[in-house]
């Protein structure tokens, strides 16, 4: 039985790569260095970075196994961090939001594959839920402490959050490194399967004129909540004065809500079946 021990390495990893103390500052930091076009121009770039790289890093995974994937892409996290403190214009800026995409999809796809597999292997498909459903809680707890305290250890120095981060990712990869590889895989990387499941993927989300609708409200909803969740919130609240400290302790509170919000759900999940 290999999923007890992964699920509790995926948690406790997860949990770690969570404590991101730089939430309630990078806007300030970066503003000390490029301006606000800048910024955003750098955000678009990370995620596009992320989306172009989950090809090459899906192969990758398959290559080398999901475990080094995930390790790998912890302490790639921590040199980006790192890039980024080290960073004194545009230019330094650009290649280190692009590592950070190169860590985001080295992490996204094999992550959740790896500790699936390993339910599936050990038989125990139907719990997968509840353990992604008790990582979203932890993860949550730490980004909790992590906002929290961000804006706190920036007031002792602007680069402490940094320093504090790239700790906890090195961390996170160390404790990737007790995951157990199942041995068997739901699905294994190949470019026509990466192709078919783009177009497949595509013609089901515009199939009808109601599910084309549904779907085009779904990527309105994602598009707007996701921008100002990762930007444009923490602008605003730079924008409104609040100072680092204040902007942490507002930002931990709404994660606090999140929090309260998973463990209703925790606890009642009988309640949001599928259908529901």
């Amino acid at each position: 039985m290999i999923s007890k021990r992964n699920d509790t390495v995926f948690i406790l990893s997860q949990f770690f790569s969570a404590l991101m103390f730089a939430i309630p500052i990078w806007i300030v930091f970066y503003e000390q260095r490029i301006n606000t076009v800048q910024i955003s121009l750098l955000v678009a770039i990370q995620y596009a970075s992320q989306l172009l790289l989950e090809l090459p890093t899906g192969a990758f995974a398959d290559l080398i196994g999901r475990k080094w994937s995930t390790v790998a892409g912890y302490f790639v996290w921590a040199a980006a961090v790192v890039l980024i403190l080290t960073s004194h214009g545009f230019f330094q800026l650009l290649v280190a939001v692009i590592v950070f995409g190169l860590g985001d999809a080295l992490v996204s796809g094999a992550l959740e594959a790896l500790v699936y597999d390993s339910h599936k292997q050990d038989g125990l498909v139907d719990t997968f839920r509840h353990v992604r459903a008790r990582n979203s809680f932890w993860y949550q707890i730490a980004l909790v402490i992590a906002v929290t305290t961000g804006g706190f250890l920036y007031g002792i120095w602007y680069g402490l959050p940094y320093v504090a981060w790239a700790v906890v990712s090195v961390i996170a990869g160390i404790i990737a490194l007790f995951f157990v590889e199942p041995k068997i895989y739901t699905e294994r990387f190949t470019l026509r399967r990466y192709v078919t499941q783009m177009k497949r993927g595509t013609q089901e989300a515009f199939k009808s004129k109601n599910v084309a609708l549904m779907s085009i409200f779904y990527i309105a909803v994602s598009g707007i909540t996701w921008t100002n969740n990762n930007y444009f919130f923490d602008f605003i609240l730079v924008e409104l004065g609040f100072t680092d400290a204040v902007r942490g302790l507002i930002m931990g509170g709404v994660r606090l809500f999140n929090v309260f919000v998973l463990a209703a759900l925790l606890k009642n999940d009988h309640l949001f079946t599928r259908k529901r």
